[in-house]
């Protein structure tokens, strides 16, 4: 074999190992989406199944009403705010995953949205609730700056949006 012809081997040899090494790195950033997609899908289930969160769900279909007053929302135990209170900043920090595309809307509406189309009105008015509250203690001022659970309300808006999800037949 002349030098000419290993020349064009080692060519092509190098030419392979590199479609092969692209072919194995798109093969792990695949598999490094998916194994993020389970990652975020167990978070989101994690927070949705405490007892917190059930126990906050429960408060909001049988406590809370699309129009509670400030007053009665005061009356509430402080077990039952704080398990309020997880589900709001859990709802906000998921709009803000989703808003900021590291959790997909399609994930947050799986597990959301039964809840957030049936008692969207109770939350929302928590919303105002909490935003009222905020303004009481901290002025209307700094409220405005950084409104209170803003990302709760987009994701609620995102979510009415989305088709109504159906159990798989």
């Amino acid at each position: 074999m002349d030098i000419e012809t290993a020349a064009n081997l080692g060519e092509m040899l190098s030419g392979l190992a590199i479609l092969f090494t692209l072919i194995f790195g798109a093969r792990q950033i695949k598999q490094w989406n998916e194994t993020v997609k389970i990652n975020s899908a167990r978070d989101v289930a994690n927070h949705i199944s405490s007892p917190s969160i059930q126990y906050a769900i429960v408060i909001l279909i049988n406590k809370i009403t699309d129009d509670m007053s400030f007053e009665e929302y005061h009356d509430l135990s402080r077990q039952d705010k704080d398990a309020i209170n997880s589900l709001l900043f859990g709802l906000n920090t998921h709009g803000i995953l989703v808003s900021k595309d590291i959790l997909s809307l399609e994930l947050v509406t799986l597990f959301y949205q039964q809840l957030a189309v049936g008692l969207s009105g109770r939350l929302r008015r928590l919303h105002e609730i909490v935003s009222a509250n905020a303004e009481n203690k901290i002025g209307v001022e700094e409220v405005k700056k950084m409104v209170p659970l803003q990302h709760m309300i987009w994701l609620l808006d995102e979510m009415e949006k989305m088709p109504l999800l159906t159990a798989p037949k």
